[in-house]
């Protein structure tokens, strides 16, 4: 079997010579040679065999063409997920250093599901810091405060919050059928513990 394998590569070596060769004469030598293979003695002698071993060895290299490219699409797709996992570990893996003082709370809270509205919409996502209060106006402290409640829907009574934020897009008052008491205590019991930290914290900044 191993010979008649040997014969059909060899035909088929010749035949593709015969047809590539880049001159005429090397083309016809090739042609021959197939040729002889083909209908040679030993072609005549064991001519089922040399088609079945021809066929064999056709069967052989396109099995082989479809693991390669079996295993060429698999490593890819490997590579990918690996890089999409070591990305999710190094995102997964940033520390945010929390505020240095006492009066400003570093604990974890989790995140309320809302999205964050204002101009300050971390003050319900983070712990604020030193460097946030900084270099601001008492105005804009109060109202960076406020601004934690706003997002809930507290009902103002300061004509001058009320004014703001009731021209803000976002802005609705929690359930505007209650009285302002019943509204606000909706809303304070719905805000986050690192919400309610912040805006103590702002407060005693800004005293």
């Amino acid at each position: 079997m191993i010979l008649v394998l040997l014969f059909a590569a060899a035909f088929v070596v010749t035949k593709l010579l015969s047809i590539i060769s880049p001159r005429k004469k090397t083309r016809e030598k090739y042609a021959a040679m197939s040729e002889n293979i083909l209908w040679g003695k030993y072609g005549k002698k064991h001519g089922f065999k040399f088609y079945m071993g021809f066929l064999i060895l056709i069967l052989l290299v396109v099995l082989g063409v479809a693991i390669y490219d079996s295993n060429q699409n698999s490593n890819p797709s490997a590579s990918s997920t690996a890089g999409s996992t070591n990305q999710s570990s190094t995102k997964s893996g940033v520390n945010y250093s929390g505020p240095s003082q006492n009066s400003l709370n570093t604990n974890a809270s989790p995140q309320p599901t809302y999205i964050a509205n204002g101009r300050w919409p971390w003050t319900s996502t983070r712990p604020v810091t030193y460097g946030d209060l900084t270099g601001l106006s008492q105005w804009e402290l109060d109202l960076m405060r406020n601004e934690i409640y706003a997002r809930h829907g507290w009902s103002f009574s300061d004509p001058g919050f009320k004014s703001y934020f009731e021209s803000q897009p976002w802005y609705r008052i929690k359930s505007p059928g209650l009285d302002r008491d019943s509204n606000n205590r909706l809303v304070e019991a719905e805000m986050t513990e690192l919400e309610k930290n912040n805006a103590a914290a702002i407060l005693n900044y800004s005293k």
